[in-house]
């Protein structure tokens, strides 16, 4: 018999993972400005909508991977967003 597993399926972190990771070279090669959720979804053949599911915003995920150390100080120092603070 085979048991049913409990809780979400391993692909939804999958999936978080892998935006996380085109977004993170993405950010580093394009910045901020020049990036859209829809390029970093599709990179990997996955929903626009996970970004927002995920982080909320490109914003959200921009702060997530800035907190976490993981962008390019570059990066970080040439975003044009007035009235911003991470």
């Amino acid at each position: 018999m085979v048991k049913n597993q409990v809780g979400r399926p391993a692909t939804k972190m999958h999936n978080r993972t892998k935006l996380i990771t085109v977004a993170c070279k993405r950010f580093n090669a394009n910045g901020y400005d020049k990036l859209s959720m829809r390029a970093i979804a599709t990179q990997k053949n996955l929903d626009p909508g996970l970004i927002h599911y995920y982080f909320k915003s490109k914003l959200g995920m921009f702060s997530r991977l800035k907190n976490n150390g993981i962008l390019d100080v570059n990066v970080i120092l040439n975003m044009r967003i007035y009235s911003f603070s991470v």
